[in-house]
């Protein structure tokens, strides 16, 4: 027996103690015994608990270090311990009686009860003063007004092991939770109380409390509820704009890892009036399956999203493409935590910027390619139209052309329910998006490759020609600089003669108001065919080259 292990510093403490208490309680017995009048203690007596005090502290020292006395967290005394101790000690009175009567003297029937229980109430009082002290300083703090008052819905072993972790973390962190009452279904648990917290009544309670305490924190143990009666439960705590946790599953309580911590917020899973549909099949791992695909976009709702969706179907790699740094690393972040044998990678960049996505291409050689990159918030693009121009269209022409060129397997646009009959920037744009892949795709169909003319593309501050055809074809397209230097007022212009006066491939029809005080729609009817092929084809470049 490692020695060391047993006594650290604390546990000499206690030892120390325990030899006072045992040959203490045993003088005071004899003490007590006789009136509290010294010389009326037999001699003989006094003689025999002298010669046997050496031999009771050695075996009760012995049977505390048997039952681990020595090796408690004194701040968590509780049931267990209070047992053990109760054992300790009454095998070491038992023992006392036959060793002092057997080879010293036969001492009072009282002599051993009153040191029993002397010894028995130091004994606990020693090794419960901290819990106690704990306690009552936690009481203390409980009153704080800026506490949040929680009930916890659910009295059985998940719920008292909730309400025992925030206790713990409440002395230990102060993490600012007080449980004010228990919620159970069960008739026979209300008016029961669990560690001086009652247990108030059942669900239909919940509403009825949460105004009577001012609750603020809801907390759901019903790991092993059915689903139905846990999503009914939670109808009922959303009612009461409290904060609503849930502990995940049956699985925390088995495993015992059941902890503050452990509860989640709820998700929109817990409120489904079904089991979620399930979207993982043969044809999407086909699909996905060691192929690299590329998600431009990849930190934004939609695109983060679907990285979260494709990393399940193990991709050779993926490639997320953003411009906002913040979100790819967020989503980066995540990626890693939840998928430990997935390849990606995290690149930054402009889908407008043709030589930056150009290089992404060549490097990486995508596979599949989801276009998810838009300025997609209504309001803001009526406000500023050029960009939703530039971004949101030149960018898909930009990322659907090198596609086409780096012969992809699959582009998918994702496109918006604004695009139909549009009556904003943003659903005229995309509009045009779909249009751009509907006319691309038909011309990969057809192998009607002659039609992708020579395009003026802005890279930057200025503006490259590259030659679509000369690209397919291997060669490394001959780039010309054009001027840029053109002022706002005069692009928008150029832009709404464009696509009002020539209508000569791909239409759009729009049968809707316009939206008021928007430039591009300044000669704009309310019945129009409008062309964006010169656009497409790369004709407009001539317009703003020298």
């Amino acid at each position: 027996m490692n020695l060391k292990k047993i006594f650290n510093k604390k546990a000499l403490i206690l030892l120390v103690f325990d030899i006072i208490i045992i040959n203490l309680a045993y003088f005071l017995a004899l003490f007590l015994r006789f009136d509290m009048q010294f010389n009326q203690i037999p001699l003989e007596y006094l003689n025999g608990f002298r010669n046997y005090a050496i031999f009771n502290t050695i075996i009760t020292i012995a049977i505390y270090i048997f039952f681990k006395l020595y090796r408690m967290i004194l701040e968590y005394a509780s049931y267990n311990e209070l047992i053990k101790i109760t054992q300790a000690v009454i095998l070491s009175v038992f023992i006392h009686v036959i060793g002092i009567s057997l080879f010293f003297i036969r001492m009072p029937i009282s002599y051993f009860i009153i040191g029993f229980l002397i010894q028995y109430m130091f004994t606990v009082a020693l090794r419960f003063a901290k819990k106690i002290l704990i306690q009552n300083r936690y009481n203390a703090i409980e009153k704080n007004p800026e506490f949040k008052r929680a009930i916890i819905v659910g009295a059985g072993s998940a719920g008292q092991t909730i309400k025992e972790d925030i206790n713990k973390s409440n002395r230990q962190e102060n993490i600012g939770i007080k449980v004010v009452a228990f919620i159970d279904d069960n008739p026979g648990k209300k008016g029961q109380y669990i560690d001086d917290t009652i247990i108030y009544g059942d669900r239909n309670s919940i509403k009825e409390l949460v105004d009577k305490e001012n609750i603020d924190l809801i907390l759901v143990a019903l790991p092993s509820a059915q689903e139905d009666q846990k999503r009914e439960i939670l109808q009922i705590c959303n009612e009461t704009n409290c904060e609503v946790k849930v502990l995940p599953g049956i699985y925390q309580l088995v495993s015992g890892s059941v902890s503050m911590s452990g509860m989640k917020d709820v998700q929109i899973e817990d409120l489904l009036g079904r089991d979620p549909v399930k979207i993982f099949s043969n044809e999407t791992f086909e699909y996905l399956n060691d192929k690299v695909v590329l998600v431009t976009g990849g930190g934004g709702s939609i695109g983060s999203e679907l990285c979260r969706q494709i990393a399940q179907y193990g991709p050779k790699l993926l490639i997320i493409f953003d411009i906002y740094e913040n979100n790819a690393y967020e989503i980066e972040q995540e990626l890693k935590r939840n998928n430990k044998d997935l390849k990606f990678i995290t690149l930054i960049g402009s889908v407008r910027d043709y030589a930056r996505v150009k290089k992404v291409f060549e490097t990486y050689k995508p596979d599949i390619i989801f276009h998810a990159a838009a300025h997609k918030h209504v309001p803001l693009m009526e406000v500023s139209p050029v960009e939703a121009i530039k971004n949101n269209v030149r960018g898909t022409y930009i990322v659907a052309l090198l596609s086409l060129i780096y012969n992809a397997k699959r582009f998918v646009l994702i496109s918006t329910d604004k695009a139909v009959n549009p009556t904003s920037i943003m659903g005229a744009t995309k509009r045009v998006c779909e249009k751009i892949i509907q006319g691309i795709n038909d011309i990969k169909d057809k192998k009607e490759f002659e039609k992708l003319a020579k395009i003026d593309i802005q890279d930057g501050d200025r503006n490259i020609e590259i030659n679509p055809q000369e690209l397919l074809q291997g060669k490394k397209s001959t780039n010309r600089i054009c001027c840029s230097k053109i002022w706002k007022r005069t692009w928008i212009k150029w832009f709404c003669n464009s696509i009002i006066q020539r209508t000569n491939c791909i239409w759009w029809t729009c049968n809707s108001n316009p939206p008021r005080n928007n430039p591009l729609f300044h000669d704009h009817k309310r019945s129009c065919k409008i062309s964006f092929a010169s656009w497409i084809y790369g004709k407009w470049g001539r317009n703003i080259c020298p």
